[in-house]
């Protein structure tokens, strides 16, 4: 874990990294120019004591980001994200539904909101997602902003809209030669996931190398482009593995083939 947290707190790390559905990535090492040049601009910042008594606690956070090297897809959407919760009145129908769904909990970031049942029963914590995402939508739609409700795995989670794990992979496939430069063009990608939200990923990646013309049964044919959903269910995926013990030991076996 010591080598994880190394890794996520270095801004210059290789590994690129993305969070929040797509709402942000870090490029690493792959950063350009001006992304480094904001970083330095928002660690001066952030480090002021008159920058703190001047921005709200979510500006804050998302210029502390910004000074750990993540991009984000809309930039100052957190100078509406908490106006817009407040118009819907999300948090008092989040708290309703917490409170009557033992196990479960809600947070807010700067620029989401999420109620996890993961610990609850899984019944009955399905029974009151459903139900929780009907409202969120009803609420939202009665006051027209720009949120979308996004059923996941074991959460409900409100986003912006026009923002997912899809346009997330779109934006980096697009980027990526220019950031690579000299670097060989992308010859494998694997794109693994077992949640609902993934299936935009799955999508994305396809969609962009799919020949003209090519029809969605033809997918096997692109050769250095795998994706893979965990689980045996409808998919945009190519291919499935039954559980995430099968993920570890392709990733081992494709390790050892390096």
């Amino acid at each position: 874990m010591a080598a994880f947290h190394d890794v996520l707190s270095d801004p210059n790390t290789p590994l690129g990294l993305v969070a929040h559905s797509g709402l942000s990535i870090r490029w690493g090492s792959l950063s350009d120019a001006k992304t480094r040049l904001r970083r330095h601009e928002d660690i001066n910042f952030v480090n002021k004591d008159e920058s703190k008594e001047k921005l709200s606690e979510a500006e804050l956070i998302m210029h502390q980001k910004t000074a750990q090297g993540w991009e984000f897809a809309l930039p100052g959407i957190s100078r509406e994200w908490g106006q817009w919760m407040k118009a819907a009145d999300v948090q008092s129908i989040i708290e309703d539904y917490t409170w009557r769904t033992g196990g479960s909990t809600w947070s807010q970031s700067p620029v989401t909101t999420t109620w996890d049942f993961r610990q609850s029963d899984p019944e009955w914590g399905g029974i009151q997602a459903k139900s929780l995402e009907e409202d969120l939508m009803n609420a939202l739609q009665k006051v027209n902003v720009p949120v979308e409700v996004m059923r996941k795995k074991n959460t409900v989670q409100l986003m912006p809209k026009g923002v997912s794990k899809g346009t997330a992979v779109t934006q980096i496939l697009k980027e990526l030669p220019e950031r690579m430069k000299d670097n060989p063009p992308v010859d494998f990608a694997l794109c693994i996931g077992d949640d609902i939200a993934d299936e935009r990923m799955f999508s994305a990646l396809l969609d962009f190398y799919r020949p003209a013309g090519n029809q969605k049964q033809d997918d096997e044919s692109i050769g250095h482009v795998y994706t893979c959903t965990v689980g045996r269910k409808p998919t945009e995926a190519q291919f499935y593995l039954n559980d995430t013990k099968e993920v570890v030991d392709l990733l081992k076996q494709l390790n050892d083939k390096k």
